[in-house]
């Protein structure tokens, strides 16, 4: 059987460690509490001084109370260090995995994963593992106390009811996992439902469907609510089910027990009866704290496991998971360092989306340092997913990609990821300024560098001309700017990055011609230091690439010109 894909750090699983130490210690006090107690009445009743066991009661009571205090706060602070750490191992392995990602998750339920989600995982993880592993070995610590200090034979009888508490527990979480699920789904497609609805909202409003799509959302927003009453529905029966059954049959076991060793006067027949009956019976409802935690294993443990599947699913899975065709890569033989004066180098290379027909097709293709090549040919011959394994992004199914001699595989592909800068025809523009955009990429970049980059791109004088400069806001997805200007900043923030080899993708498809010729001006100047791998349909494009190579059926020919 594999193992399971850790999700803490081992900081997180020393917090872990301590919560469960605490609750046990917690549940040590609790228990010496109410033998004192016992006790301290007992004195009460024959008439003794009560000055140290009052004192005692209290220093109990504030050691409980401290050690309770601790283990929330150690929780609490862990749960938010290790929110954050699966965030950030969350949002590298999306970056790893490459847009293709999104070809089978939609960018709505990857948010509600990495937000809501790891929140739910960490909660159950650090706030209620540890606590809840306490509980389950609680009972025997408080029996044995009870075997020690009150009756060993009532300890005994009640030890009967110790293997319950797993067996419930396992029993309901196999009950429950599927109605969970559910209503994580449930979730999830809200979520993406809501997200692609603002992000398309004018479109909607344009095209006159924003009242469908409103009514859409209402319906996926009946479904989660459904699915939702259905969980709380399944924790009444649950908590029903645990009232009436475990706890009332324990605590009437308890009170039993007590009160046949009451009537056979085996814990004596003076007022002293009273120090055992209220250990007893004290001791007796502490066995129910596994079974208090129920409640909460329902909404924290279960949502939590669900989450904790839906997270192992997306971390396990290998780069291009939603575009290679089968073993890609993985079965291949170690390739040697490839000895050539290209810069880049594709040989008999083939791609496939998972068991389909080849996108690309035997590519050979070999560029120099330098070189600007232009790619042109019709929708859908695969010119973007070129790019996706020029950028490293997808494994070939055979042949081998080179890059400054080296070749791609699943282990080599953050590598070729970080080789290149890739600006694409619907750029992403985020939001802040146009400083912050830029300095993304470079962070102790000089003022200096950054106006020299949008000076290369045509658009310092644009720039200057904004009252604010470098620090004018782009607004969301950079609705602030024109589309030729955001290309223009997508193309500045790409040769700010220093990466020898650009990738452009249709950089010039949705805009205006004058900002297509500002756009194709400085690409002819920056080729002069990079390398270029240009997508285009534009004639314009064209006219200034070393070459031009035509792609249609997945196969590349070179037009002579």
């Amino acid at each position: 059987m594999a193992k399971k894909l850790s999700l803490s750090r081992p900081a997180g699983t020393v917090a872990i460690i301590a919560s469960v130490i605490l609750t046990l210690i917690s549940v040590a006090l609790a228990a010496g509490f109410m033998v004192l107690l016992g006790y301290a009445l007992s004195h009460a009743f024959s008439g003794k001084s009560l000055s140290g066991m009052l004192g005692g009661l209290i220093f109990v009571a504030v050691m409980l109370g401290g050690c309770e205090a601790t283990r929330v706060s150690i929780e609490q602070h862990s749960i938010y260090k290790e929110q954050q750490a699966l965030q950030s191992r969350l949002l590298r392995n999306y970056f790893r995995q490459g847009p293709g990602v999104l070809a089978s998750r939609s960018a709505g339920s990857l948010i509600d994963m990495m937000t809501s989600g790891t929140e739910k995982i960490q909660r159950y993880r650090q706030a209620f593992l540890g606590s809840m592993i306490g509980a389950m070995v609680s009972p025997l610590l408080v029996l044995s106390i009870m075997a020690l200090l009150v009756d060993p034979w009532c300890a005994l009888v009640l030890l009967g009811f110790v293997p319950l508490v797993p067996a419930i527990i396992f029993g309901f979480s196999k009950l429950t996992r599927k109605v969970s699920s559910s209503s994580r789904r449930r979730r999830n497609q809200l979520a993406a439902s809501y997200l692609d609805a603002l992000s398309g909202l004018e479109t909607l409003t344009l095209l006159g469907a924003a009242d469908s799509k409103g009514q859409q959302l209402a319906q996926i927003g009946e479904e989660n609510r459904l699915s939702t009453m259905r969980l709380l529905a399944a924790n009444q029966l649950i908590l029903l089910v645990i009232d009436l059954g475990f706890n009332l049959l324990l605590l009437t076991t308890g009170f039993a027990l007590t009160l046949w060793k009451v009537i056979n006067g085996a814990w004596g027949s003076d007022i002293t009866v009273i120090a055992p009956v209220v250990s007893m019976l004290g001791l007796t409802l502490l066995l129910l704290e596994p079974m208090n935690k129920i409640g909460s294993f329902f909404y924290v443990g279960m949502a939590g496991m669900a989450n904790q599947r839906l997270v192992r699913a997306f971390l396990t899975g290998k780069a291009p998971s939603q575009g290679q065709g089968g073993d890609a890569s993985s079965d291949k033989t170690p390739v040697t360092p490839h000895q050539s004066d290209s810069f880049l180098s594709l040989q008999d290379l083939t791609f496939a989306y998972s068991e389909g027909d080849p996108v690309l097709q035997n590519l050979d293709l070999e560029i120099k340092p330098g070189e600007w090549v232009a790619i042109c040919g019709p929708s859908g011959a695969g010119k973007s997913t070129l790019i996706e394994v020029l950028k490293g992004n997808l494994l070939p199914r055979q042949g081998t990609y080179y890059l400054q001699g080296r070749a791609l595989d699943a282990d080599s592909s953050a590598w070729f990821a970080d080789q290149s800068a890739l600006v694409q025809q619907h750029t992403w523009i985020f939001t802040g300024t146009i400083r912050s955009n830029l300095m993304m990429v470079a962070p102790r970049a000089s003022e200096d560098r950054l106006w020299e980059c949008l000076e290369t791109v045509r658009l310092a004088a644009e720039v200057r001309a904004f009252v604010q400069g470098l620090d004018t806001p782009v607004g969301e997805d950079g609705y602030a700017l024109s589309g030729g200007q955001a290309q223009r900043l997508s193309l500045a923030r790409a040769l700010l990055s220093q990466r020898q080899l650009l990738l452009l993708d249709e950089p010039t498809s949705q805009i205006d011609l004058e900002s297509e010729a500002a756009i194709t001006q400085a690409l002819a100047e920056v080729a002069k230091e990079k390398t270029i791998v240009l997508l285009t349909h534009r004639a314009s494009a064209l006219e200034f690439a070393d070459r031009v190579l035509y792609l249609q059926d997945g196969v590349l020919k070179e037009i002579v010109r």
